[in-house]
């Protein structure tokens, strides 16, 4: 006879600690990584951010070994968001673990260009900061760009706050992302975990985005929803091409034409300020025919892994999608082994 064991069993007969466990190797694994590329690479930001990223990928295993050690999910989901709280405090204080984008500093600039009357995408911004460790190990970085992302992107900002506040507004939309999800276990759990919470500390704008992105799926429906998805075309790309494949999936022809023309209606006052520069800048990220060359964006696979950022939209889309994606998956295995299974 065959016996299951439920999930409200006793802890005793389970690994009770194992959610920090969990969390803790994640972490330690993350300092150890950036310690040993440091040895052997020196100041290194894409070895950097491959490590990073990889550790926030530790994430989706947080919904596992909460269900594994018997506790309740609602408590310990409570408990991770207060130590995810602490070490995002911690890296925004100290510096460790932290500086990871210089796209806290670059937002708020943009829009002063554009205040200014210069076109963003055809203006180059040029910084030079330091990076501090608390507040004894330091090293220059300088940046370059145009404006790689959309438009109103640059307006999403705490006015006057410089980039502690953008790293606030973050993990404000980091609390905001979690709060949304509350009532799904493995999306909050996944999403609450520390790693996810020192993406925000950086000051990366993808939180923002993601968080409004979470909230027009997930919140009220209604107008209010529509509007709130309305805004997610004009911020960053992964966003627009998550909701065409949104609707693409699901077959909703007239959606996807709503995305491509709300798109356009947005984007179309800097298409017709300087085409050249929106098409080079923000759209084919330097690589198109007549632009100076790859930039600030992912043009190859290669070219994922340097990104922190971009990891995290992964652990995001499994956190909010893991039944269509296992799915999906599962039929891959199918569709591979068929291939390559022996004659």
């Amino acid at each position: 006879m065959t016996t299951y064991t439920s999930l409200t069993t006793p802890p005793a007969a389970r690994v009770r600690h194992l959610p920090w466990l969990v969390i803790s190797a994640t972490m330690g694994g993350m300092g150890l990584g950036l310690l040993a590329t440091y040895v052997w690479f020196g100041v290194d930001q894409g070895a950097f951010a491959t490590v990073l990223g990889v550790a926030t990928l530790g994430a989706l295993a947080i919904p596992y070994a909460v269900r594994s050690s018997g506790a309740a999910w609602e408590g310990r989901l409570r408990q991770i968001v207060v130590v995810s709280s602490a070490v995002a405090l911690v890296s925004v204080v100290t510096g460790i673990a932290n500086g990871g984008t210089d796209e806290n500093r670059t937002t708020a600039l943009f829009l002063h260009e554009l205040l200014q009357g210069h076109d963003p995408y055809s203006t180059l911004l040029v910084l030079h900061y330091r990076v501090s460790v608390l507040g004894i190990w330091q090293y220059p970085v300088t940046s370059s760009s145009y404006d790689p992302y959309l438009p109103l992107l640059m307006f999403v900002q705490v006015p006057g706050t410089g980039y502690v506040g953008y790293d606030a507004l973050c993990l404000a939309c980091w609390g905001g992302l979690v709060y949304v999800v509350r009532k799904d276990e493995f999306a909050a759990l996944v999403l609450a975990s520390p790693m996810v919470a020192l993406v925000a500390a950086n000051g990366f704008n993808d939180l923002p985005v993601l968080f409004l992105t979470t909230l027009a799926l997930r919140g009220s429906n209604g107008r209010a929803s529509k509007l709130v998805e309305l805004s997610t075309y004009g911020l960053k790309q992964f966003a627009n091409l998550f909701w065409l494949g949104f609707y693409i999936a699901r077959r909703r022809w007239w959606s996807v034409a709503g995305v491509v023309g709300g798109t356009l209606a947005i984007a179309s006052p800097f298409l017709v300020w300087h085409p050249a520069g929106f098409w080079c800048h923000a759209v084919t990220f330097d690589a198109g025919p007549g632009c100076p060359g790859p930039g600030a964006g992912a043009t190859s696979a290669l070219d994922f892994y340097p990104h922190w950022n971009y990891y995290l939209w992964l652990v995001w889309l499994v956190a909010l999608f893991p039944a269509p994606i296992a799915a999906w998956l599962l039929r891959r295995k199918a569709w591979l082994y068929r291939l390559f299974r022996p004659a």
